[in-house]
């Protein structure tokens, strides 16, 4: 078995070199102890394939100290998976062919830490074994997930160091909301997705809850819409923003049906101190605006369910404060509910 270091007075005996400018660019914080390893020009060194380079680099991240006179020369000159073997005794699998796919410069000692760690978890292995390069931005993002995440199958495509924390904090908040098991389920669901944009609007409906039980059970006429799944559906089929009520829904602010005759329109019913529920919008297929008759018959349905369609109390408020100026008008509850109807 090989060492990585010397120890004591054999270590004083190796100086530290001065590293010429390409040896610096090449390999950063680990110049000058590789200096004194490959006295300037560093020919030996510089000339080497990267994956030797870096194999150097990894084994002088593991210590504070100089990297044995030996040992460097295991690095440059053994063939190489016998050398990784030497140097790094407890090399996770694929670790020599990951050090050819790292580019020409070093990285930060950390990060072939968490090379070696990522390469440990079989998981994660596999987003980064076959790579045909292996960008120092997808191991310190993909280092960043917890390690439910990771064991899920993340890859680490398009996954920067921001969009790992935002995966990391939603996991965890959904696991303190919903337990261990259900969180996992959930990350394996993300991990399934077929793009970084798809795993992360997956998280946003996981992180959503369930809509609460509707405040009406709807009718022949005015179908509800129980859950996230049908919102999402109706704002695909009307082509509108009705996804982005979803957080209305589940919070238990809003509620919505649908109104099935001619023409076809979505309804969004709101809570309000004053009057209980309210309409606060309808609208056709595009956010069109909805007709006379269905616009009558859309108000005698809510009407016959205690729903308030007119004024809310949010607005009488607001009146009751601009009454107190000599030039307020009222605007015509006509016109109010207009608004409901269309842009």
């Amino acid at each position: 078995m090989y060492v990585w270091t010397l120890a004591g007075e054999q270590a004083a005996a190796a100086p530290h070199g001065e590293p010429n400018s390409l040896l610096r660019h090449l390999t950063g914080e680990f110049a000058v102890r590789i200096a004194g390893l490959w006295p300037s020009p560093h020919a030996a060194f510089i000339g080497a394939d990267a994956d030797r380079r870096h194999l150097v680099c990894l084994a002088l991240g593991r210590t504070d100290g100089q990297l044995a006179a030996e040992a460097a020369v295991i690095a440059l000159t053994w063939p190489f998976k016998r050398a990784v073997k030497a140097l790094v005794p407890d090399a996770p699998s694929g670790l020599a062919r990951a050090l050819a796919h790292l580019g020409e410069r070093a990285w930060p000692a950390e990060d072939y830490g968490r090379l070696v760690d990522l390469l440990g978890t079989e998981a994660t292995a596999r987003a980064i074994r076959h790579a045909r390069r292996i960008p120092l931005a997808q191991v310190q993002a993909l280092s960043r997930l917890p390690a439910a995440l990771r064991e899920a199958g993340f890859d680490g495509a398009d996954l920067t160091a921001d969009r790992a924390q935002l995966f990391a904090e939603t996991f965890e908040a959904l696991r303190r909301r919903e337990g261990e098991d259900a969180a996992a389920r959930m990350a394996r669901g993300w991990a399934a997705g077929t793009s970084v944009n798809d795993r992360l609007e997956r998280a946003r409906m996981d992180l959503i809850p369930e809509f609460p039980q509707p405040p009406f059970p709807g009718s022949d006429r005015l179908k509800v819409l129980p859950d996230k799944a049908a919102l999402r559906d109706a704002a695909a089929r009307y082509r509108n923003c009705l996804a982005n009520y979803l957080i209305n829904g589940a919070r238990g602010e809003s509620a919505f049906y649908e109104w099935t005759g001619e023409p076809a329109a979505v309804i969004e019913i709101g809570r309000d101190f004053v009057h209980g529920w309210v309409l606060d919008q309808a609208r056709c297929v595009g956010n069109e605006e909805v007709p006379e008759p269905a616009r009558s018959a859309i108000n005698a349905e809510l009407r016959s369910w205690g729903v308030h369609v007119g004024r809310d109390g949010w607005a009488l408020d607001r009146a009751l404060g601009q009454a107190q100026a000599s030039t307020f008008s009222l605007r015509a509850q006509d016109s109010v509910i207009e608004d409901l109807f269309c842009d």
